[in-house]
């Protein structure tokens, strides 16, 4: 049995409990409410909606394409990205928004055995542009996705699009392994009328299992529909962000948040030639719940910013840091040896790799280092001193280990940052939401930077990432840079 197509006023009082009918399709012009057949009975109820773009490249999953990215996610996840199309967002800041995305889905091990993505732009309606079950190479879908339209609509209906994806993407669930997870893009408030069962929706992504992450976008997202998302379940975290330009600071911590959200992938039965970080920047990454020590031969030189920005009890927390990072090392004569430099207007030395090589010494002389302070955050200065003066063999670098630098920064430079000759790898550790994403980027490249929330978490968090980098079971694998011409 199937249900005619049929023509009804608007305001019909036909409706059911939910306040739609039970057709497919249906579509208000104001004076009409077209409705299209359901296969059956009871068939799925969706806002309007534009079909999602057809395969256009087959996809053979044996195939697959590398990461563009070292920070990389590959877990058994579900994600749906939902984009407001409301006027609320100018073109060129709805173009940032798919940039955020776009780099996001770069950074995701996307394949229909681990993650899956769907991307949905709403406005009134609401318009699939990838649904979970296509089958194209990650390249193609993110190219269909940096394709999306800019609509500019005069609202965004939140409430339309979670019934979109409550009913339509996620009305079966066929991947139960999976965890389920919508980011939602929002920098619009939809009608009052137009909210009357959102809370309906909210509960039905509850008995799913369904996690709804919050991105509000500047000062007219609706904090009042954000934080009833945030009640329904611990998991349903809000970012909250002043605008479009902070998309991209903030990109590394929410797929950390997603990532930390889905179950690991079974093992596979043959062993991978390239292993595959799960959740955190680094050069090599490893699946396993920790990093475990390996006696490596390494040049490391730790870096932290001192300037007035920082302030002396940031610094002192980057100080735990290192003492926590340098306390799980390696360290000795034949092992890893350590050099430490302050930074701000000048360069401050205060351990070089000549001195005793002890994890007691490294670890006392940390203790008395003492913040110097300064109005200029020179990371190009600090980085071109530890180029040609740390990492030589007066200074005592040994020829034959690999050189390595962290670099705890929490602001912009304020001077010109050169490339490093490619024997020095640099893993920058931008710390709060004035880290310089772009900047600790092209610092770092090929490799991705770690990025931390704050100082205060600095010592409890980046340990475990630096270690995956430098020191896990693999060891080190550092990638050789062509040199300065």
């Amino acid at each position: 049995m199937v249900y005619p197509k049929v023509v009804l006023p608007a305001h019909s009082p036909f409706l059911n409990h939910f306040g739609f009918f039970p057709f497919r399709h249906s579509h208000c012009d104001g004076v009409n409410l077209t409705c299209e057949a359901c296969q059956e009975p009871g068939g799925l109820v969706v806002p309007p909606t534009d079909a999602p773009v057809s395969s256009t490249t087959p996809y053979v999953e044996d195939t697959p394409e590398p990461p563009l990215h070292n920070f990389y996610c590959s877990k058994l996840l579900d994600l749906v990205f939902l984009l407001d199309g409301s006027y609320r967002l100018s073109e060129a800041e709805f173009e940032v928004l798919k940039a955020f995305v776009v780099g996001t889905m770069e950074r995701l091990h996307i394949s229909q055995k681990r993650i899956r993505v769907a991307v949905v732009e709403y406005h009134d309606g609401s318009h699939a542009y990838l649904e979970l079950r296509a089958r194209k190479r990650p390249s193609e879908l993110r190219r269909i996705a940096s394709q999306i339209k800019y609509v500019g609509s005069q609202l965004a209906s939140t409430s339309e699009v979670l019934k979109y994806t409550l009913f339509q993407i996620f009305g079966k669930i066929d991947r139960p392994e999976a965890s389920r997870v919508i980011l939602l893009l929002t920098a619009s408030q939809e009608p009052q009328r137009m909210a009357r069962y959102f809370t309906r929706y909210l509960q039905g992504f509850k008995k799913k299992k369904v996690i709804l992450i919050p991105v509000g976008i500047g000062p007219h997202a609706n904090l009042k529909q954000i934080r009833l998302i945030e009640k329904q379940a611990p998991e349903n975290k809000a970012f909250l962000l002043s605008g479009v330009d902070e998309l991209e600071q903030r990109r590394d911590e929410i797929i950390n948040y997603l990532c930390d959200l889905a179950p690991e992938a079974p093992a596979p039965t043959k062993p991978p030639q390239v292993a595959h970080i799960t959740v955190s920047p680094g050069i090599s990454g490893v699946s396993s719940p920790g990093p475990k020590r390996k006696s490596l031969v390494l040049d490391v030189v730790f870096v932290l910013e001192a300037s007035d920005e920082v302030g002396e009890a940031n610094f002192n927390k980057s100080k735990e840091f290192l003492e926590e990072v340098i306390q799980r090392m390696d360290v000795s004569p034949a092992g890893t040896h350590i050099a430490v430099l302050q930074y701000s207007y000048t360069v401050n030395v205060e351990y070089t790799f000549k001195e005793a090589q002890s994890k007691e010494d490294v670890l006392r002389h940390v203790r008395e280092i003492r913040y110097q302070g300064g109005n200029r955050t020179n990371t190009g200065q600090a980085l071109q001193y530890l180029s040609e003066h740390s990492f030589s063999p007066s200074q005592g670098d040994r020829e034959q280990a690999p050189n390595l630098v962290y670099m705890v920064t929490g602001n912009p430079a304020s001077d010109e940052i050169r490339r490093l000759p490619g024997d020095i790898q640099v893993v920058p550790i931008g710390v709060g939401s004035r880290a310089n994403l772009q900047e600790l980027e092209r610092i770092s490249r090929p490799i991705a930077p770690i990025f931390i929330q704050d100082f205060e978490t600095l010592p409890r968090e980046a340990p475990d990432l630096v270690l995956r980098t430098c020191c896990s079971k693999e060891g080190l694998q550092l990638p050789t840079l062509p040199p300065l011409p």
